[in-house]
């Protein structure tokens, strides 16, 4: 997250807004990376993004050492079982679990055991079959919003020749 923020917002100045991270949504884990800008259209955006997505490997994760990766692992282990300071927050927690059906009422310390295990090749591995989709498991959504005017407006986009997804609802 601070690499991108650095690289797009700091060094190439794209953006007023960007960021990343992962969200969870029931069983699926999101990765998104956001950029908003009113100086530099969409497309532009978009192809600095993927650019940095598909340079993170060589630039980020193979210079890793294994105490980089303990490191992080263990400052990412203290802050999820750090104790919750509100009831709403184990509330809620608790309360997803019940309503996904569930019911893993220690998704934080199993996660955080499995945690520890990773290592450098899990993360490029993983980096490569999910995000580049070396594997074919590949999944991504490219969201742009044009505005009509200004420094960050563009063409419109042309539509595409694909036939509309029917939605069974």
């Amino acid at each position: 997250s601070e690499r991108f923020y650095e690289d797009l917002r700091t060094r190439q100045q794209l953006g007023y807004i960007v960021s990343s991270g992962i969200k969870a949504v029931a069983e699926t884990r999101i990765l998104s990376f956001i950029v908003q800008s009113s100086v530099k259209p969409a497309d532009q955006l978009t192809a600095a993004t993927l650019k940095f997505v598909e340079n993170a490997r060589k630039n980020y994760f193979e210079p890793l050492t294994d105490d980089d990766i303990d490191v992080y692992a263990k400052g990412s282990l203290l802050r999820r079982t750090e104790p919750d300071k509100k009831l709403a927050t184990e509330v809620t927690r608790n309360w997803n679990e019940i309503a996904t059906g569930r019911l893993q009422f220690d998704r934080r310390q199993a996660e955080s055991k499995a945690l520890l295990e990773v290592t450098k090749e899990d993360v490029i591995k993983f980096w490569d079959d999910v995000v580049i989709g070396v594997s074919g498991e590949k999944r991504m959504l490219v969201t742009e919003v044009v505005p009509k005017n200004g420094a960050a407006s563009s063409k419109t986009p042309s539509r595409s020749s694909a036939k509309p997804l029917q939605l069974g609802i």
